[in-house]
C-alpha cells in the first residue's frame, strides 16, 4: 500500500507553491515573471495561499502577469499575515486603483516588507492618497517604485506630506507621473522635514519652473538626499536656484537635469555655483561644457 505525503500544519506553503518553484525550504526567491505565460487571478489565489503560510521566501517577483484588482486581493490579505517577505514586484500588471489601494492598505498592517515595485499599473490619485497614508504609517518600507503610472497632483501631494512623517524610506521613484506644480511643492515641503530619503525620481512630472524652484529651495534645508532625478521637466531658470542651494547643501551627489529646457544664462550661473563642489555628478544637456 502506498502512503501519500502527509502535509504538516506548517507546510511552508509548498502545497500551493511547489508548482511555481518552491520545491525546497531553502529557496528564498521566486521569480514568476515568465514571458508568454500569465498567472492571472486563478493562479494568484494559489500563490497567495502559499505566501500566507510561507516562512522561507524573502523575494517574490510577479511582474507582467496580467494581475488585476481581483487577482491581487488575496495577495493583499496574505501580506497582512506574512512576516518574512522582504521584496515584492508587481510591476507591469493591471492593478488599477482598486488593486493598488488594497496593497496600500495591507502595507499598513505588514511591517516587514522593505521593497515594492508598483510601476506601470494605471494607478491614479486615489491610490496615491492611500499610499500617502501608508508611507506615513509604515515602518519597514525602504524602497518604493510607482514609476509610469497616472498619479496626479492630489496623489503626489499626499505622498509629499507623508514624507515629512516618514523616517524609514530611502528610495522613492515617482518618475513619469503627473505631479505638476502643486505636487512638486508638496514634495518640496516633505523634503524639508525628511531626514532619511536618499534617492528621489520625479522625472517627466510636468513640475514646471515653479515646481522645480520649490524642490531646489528645499535642498537648502535637506541633509539626507543624495540623488535627484528631475529630467524631462521644463525647469528653465529654476536651475539657478539649484546652484544656490548646492552652495549650502553638502549631501546631494547626483542631479539629473537631462532634457529640462535650460536657458544659457541659467547654465552659466549653475556652472559657477558648482565650481568649488567636489564629488558631485550632474547629468544634463551639455550646457556646462
Amino acid at each position: 500500500m502506498t502512503v501519500g505525503r502527509v502535509l504538516q500544519p506548517n507546510d511552508n506553503g509548498k502545497k500551493y507553491l511547489e508548482k511555481y518553484g518552491l520545491t525546497d525550504d531553502s529557496i528564498a526567491s521566486l521569480n514568476l515573471f515568465l514571458d508568454g505565460e500569465a498567472i492571472k487571478a486563478e493562479g494568484m489565489l494559489e500563490v497567495s495561499k502559499g505566501i500566507a503560510e510561507n516562512w522561507s521566501l524573502t523575494n517574490l517577483e510577479l511582474r507582467k502577469n496580467e494581475i488585476c484588482s481581483q487577482g491581487v486581493a488575496p495577495l493583499a490579505q496574505a501580506l497582512k499575515v506574512n512576516k518574512h517577505l522582504l521584496s515584492l514586484g508587481v510591476g507591469r500588471n493591471k492593478l488599477c486603483n482598486a488593486g493598488g489601494i488594497q496593497l496600500a492598505e495591507a502595507l499598513r498592517v505588514n511591517q516587514t516588507l522593505q521593497v515594492i515595485d508598483l510601476e506601470w499599473n494605471d494607478l491614479r490619485d486615489e491610490f496615491g492618497i492611500a499610499m500617502g497614508k501608508t508611507i506615513e504609517e509604515n515602518n519597514s518600507l525602504t524602497e518604493i517604485s510607482m514609476e509610469r503610472n497616472k498619479i496626479q497632483k492630489d496623489g503626489i501631494s499626499a505622498i509629499g506630506a507623508a514624507l515629512a512623517m516618514n523616517h524609514k524610506l530611502k528610495s522613492l521613484n515617482l518618475g513619469w507621473n503627473r505631479a505638476k506644480v502643486v505636487g512638486a511643492i508638496a514634495l518640496a515641503d516633505g523634503l524639508r522635514e525628511n531626514d532619511h530619503l536618499v534617492s528621489l525620481n520625479i522625472a517627466m512630472n510636468h513640475i514646471g519652473q515653479e515646481g522645480a524652484f520649490s524642490i531646489a529651495a528645499s535642498l537648502a534645508d535637506n541633509t539626507a538626499l543624495q540623488s535627484l532625478n528631475i529630467q524631462n521637466n521644463r525647469i528653465s531658470d529654476a536651475l539657478i536656484m539649484f546652484g544656490e542651494s548646492l552652495k549650502v547643501n553638502h549631501t546631494l551627489r547626483e542631479l539629473n537635469i537631462e532634457s529640462c529646457s535650460l536657458s544659457s544664462d541659467a547654465c552659466v550661473l549653475f556652472g559657477n555655483a558648482l565650481r568649488y563642489l567636489f564629488n558631485f555628478c550632474y547629468y544634463g544637456n551639455g550646457c556646462l561644457h
